[in-house]
């Protein structure tokens, strides 16, 4: 499997590429899939199940983003940013089964010491970038554009699959939000988990419509919700930073 490191002294970031086989589900996007996340050498974010399955719906680490599914083109077809089209299978939409896909679409990456390029083009529907870039010694952003073909209205989540360096989540772990997770659009997007002395702060230059928290033995995952509203001829652009401190 393909995987390109981005490196600091104190923060190491391992990436899959869309097409090297570790992700194969359907509900996640398939660029800047992470392997692991290292600071100071803890594994910050890395393998949180106990059975790894590339087919598994879930098999990814670290921050990982879902788009929100959406009608496809033509009767039969679900449009999945960041995996392509769907067959609809004529049930309602799950997003924990496997989906046929009818379009993967085409990938691009581009890659250097401080950043990875991933570009999606689905034809007649859209162009999507996602860069993962570092900003310092431990900070990183993720940053979008979405260029479509015809008009996009959906929503994104980021998962925030971290284990904080530890094997399973106790007492020490926080998480903090600026608002209460639920209520009116336009709350900000910020966000901090922490375990300890160590903390990962989150925020984003977009509005946050909810929050969700999903949690089992080995993580804690805060998932901030924003509006994504692209068009043809006006793209949306949006970034996440993530900072690291101890």
């Amino acid at each position: 499997m393909c995987v390109h490191i981005l490196s600091t002294k104190n923060l190491s970031l391992s990436l899959h590429l869309p097409e090297d086989g570790f992700y194969q589900g359907t509900r996640f996007d398939r660029s800047g899939v992470f392997d692991s996340l290292l600071f100071d050498g803890r594994q910050l974010a890395g393998r949180w199940f106990e059975r790894y399955d590339p087919l598994a719906h879930d098999a990814v680490c670290g921050p990982a983003e879902e788009f929100t599914v959406l009608p496809g083109p033509e009767k039969g077809l679900l449009l999945k940013i960041g995996v392509g089209l769907l067959k609809d299978d004529g049930q309602p939409y799950d997003r924990f089964r496997l989906y046929e896909i009818a379009d993967p679409g085409r990938w691009s990456v581009e890659s250097s010491a401080e950043s990875v390029r991933f570009r999606h083009h689905l034809e007649g529907e859209y162009d999507y970038l996602k860069e993962i870039a570092l900003t310092g010694e431990s900070s990183f952003d993720i940053r979008h554009t979405l260029e479509a073909f015809r008009s996009i209205e959906t929503e994104v989540y980021n998962h925030n699959f971290f284990t904080m360096g530890k094997e399973l989540v106790g007492e020490s772990r926080r998480i903090d939000l600026p608002f209460a997770p639920v209520g009116p659009g336009g709350m900000k997007y910020y966000v901090k988990i922490s375990d300890g002395p160590l903390e990962v702060r989150i925020s984003g230059d977009v509005p946050v419509v909810r929050t969700l928290l999903w949690a089992n033995q080995r993580v804690a995952c805060p998932e901030p919700y924003n509006k994504v509203k692209a068009y043809p001829g006006k793209p949306f652009t949006w970034n996440v930073k993530y900072e690291i401190n101890k």
